[in-house]
């Protein structure tokens, strides 16, 4: 799903790019939950830094937490994506050969 982020109202900050919604799931035994955590490997700070390899620096937000060693099979995040994105079937497949074995975004 995507959708474009929304005027500024007051209620919410203004954000530039295209809001990103994807569904993923993870091998939770080689990591320390899915929230970064400083010094630690988390799900978050490994697609954040796919993300970056992309020249795309944005943080994730995530509809939920896991712990050290819990898997998940459709956890939904999203993140902010330059315009220039267009082709997000490119954007998943970019960040899956970054973030396979442990970490699938699946649409």
């Amino acid at each position: 799903m995507l959708m474009k982020c929304a005027a500024y109202t007051g209620d919410v900050e203004p954000c530039n790019g295209i809001l990103v919604n994807a569904i993923i799931s993870y091998d939770g035994s080689k990591f320390f939950g899915m929230q970064k955590q400083p010094n630690k490997k988390s799900v978050q700070g490994e697609i954040e830094s796919a993300l970056k390899k992309l020249n795309i620096n944005s943080s994730i937000t995530h509809a939920g937490r896991t712990d050290k060693g819990v898997h998940a099979l459709n956890q939904v995040i999203s993140f902010k994506i330059e315009a220039f994105w267009k082709d997000l079937e490119k954007l998943k497949n970019s960040l899956n050969k970054t973030l396979l074995p442990n970490i699938f975004i699946k649409k």
